[in-house]
């Protein structure tokens, strides 16, 4: 069960959360810019992937309706992760329980408020140098909930090369990126139980011990 679009990369500077929408309970985000492409070379990925470089402390900023307050359509947590090598980002300590604001199986909702919090790996590709830009392609979630007397095997899918999912420098140092979820499955059924994708946003920089390279 994928999400997978062919991912274009831009010559534009990408406008991220100046250009943020709220939808429902979507975020609908700018992505990365028009059809122009540029293939990076070893070196100059590496030299990408060398500006991002650390340990990120930031916000995870997330949809969720305010029933006192219908203008209000997120909520923020504190959150860190790691970009410490050129394929990778680790998201520490992911918030499994926010998908339960986008489900409506009231077992479900009630199971996924009480779900552990798990890292979250990303593969990352990069695209672009000045700032640096890179596809953010987060590895399916897997977890175990158990409700209705019994276990239930849940998986959370987010879209893969995908122009919507992607991090990059904003000012430096600060990254901000974001992914989008866009199934939940149970016992390996193929019934989607998310009401619609769900783009999810961190805003960070990197933490004074780890500050990257050049900067």
């Amino acid at each position: 069960f994928k999400f997978k679009k062919t991912m274009k990369t831009s010559k534009k500077q990408l406008s991220f959360l100046g250009c943020l929408a709220i939808l429902s309970f979507m975020f609908v985000a700018c992505d990365p810019g028009n059809d122009d492409t540029k293939v990076l070379t070893p070196a100059e990925k590496q030299q990408a992937y060398l500006e991002v470089k650390g340990n990120y402390a930031g916000d995870f900023i997330y949809p969720a309706k305010n029933e006192k307050n219908p203008k209000d359509n997120s909520d923020t947590l504190k959150i860190k992760w790691d970009i410490m090598t050129d394929s990778t980002v680790f998201i520490k300590d992911f918030p499994l329980s926010v998908f339960a604001n986008y489900v409506k199986d009231k077992d479900l909702k009630e199971a996924l408020k009480k779900a552990p919090n798990k890292d979250l790996k990303c593969l990352t590709n990069y695209y672009r140098l000045a700032p640096a830009g890179f596809l953010l392609n987060p590895v399916k979630q897997e977890f175990t909930l158990k409700f209705g007397g019994k276990d239930h095997k849940v998986a959370v899918y987010f879209y893969i090369n995908n122009r919507f999912s992607f991090g990059l420098v904003v000012k430096k140092p600060n990254v901000r990126m974001q992914i989008v979820a866009g199934a939940i499955q149970m016992d390996a059924a193929q019934n989607n139980y998310l009401q619609v994708p769900v783009a999810l946003v961190f805003d960070g920089a990197p933490l004074p011990s780890s500050t990257p390279k050049g900067k």
